[in-house]
């Protein structure tokens, strides 16, 4: 039953990141509305590299960070969320959901040009923030010592 907990844990986890993220870039849209038009233009194929580049340095830093934070805190949740509902091994847990938090900031940035303080932060973080997570949940529920005998 472990395995299936475990599986239930990681799931959950990502669905929960999947949130944050989600609430995090909807408030960033409200921010900096500009960013709604820009969505569109950056997904469309027929749009080129260069052009999307430039749309994305002429972005508010704001609205650049708010993605950033969005990246961060799905994975800091998302891996405090698998940790909370795993059994053993919390940080792997937390662990796994930073690396699909990487994966994802990964597939963005070879999707859509980032500027270089962006491509540093979405690589280096996820993952820390994630294990950060499991480490705290380990914490809140660490086993209690055995009272003396």
């Amino acid at each position: 039953m472990k395995i299936v907990r475990s599986i239930v844990a990681i799931v959950v986890g990502l669905l929960v990141g999947v949130l944050v993220v989600s609430l995090i870039w909807a408030v960033g849209h409200v921010i900096y509305p500009q960013l709604e038009g820009l969505g569109k233009m950056i997904m469309d194929p027929d749009v080129s590299r260069q052009t999307k580049f430039e749309a994305m340095r002429e972005l508010p830093v704001g609205a650049l960070a708010a993605v950033l934070i969005a990246w961060l805190s799905g994975a800091f949740v998302g891996g405090a969320v698998a940790a909370a509902g795993a059994s053993c091994c919390r940080c792997v847990h937390a662990g796994i959901i930073g690396g699909f938090v990487l994966l994802a900031s990964v597939m963005m940035m070879v999707m859509v040009p980032h500027l270089d303080w962006m491509i540093i932060g979405g690589l280096a973080t996820p993952l820390p923030m994630s294990l950060l997570a499991g480490m705290f949940v380990s914490a809140l529920f660490s086993p209690q010592e055995a009272p003396p005998v």
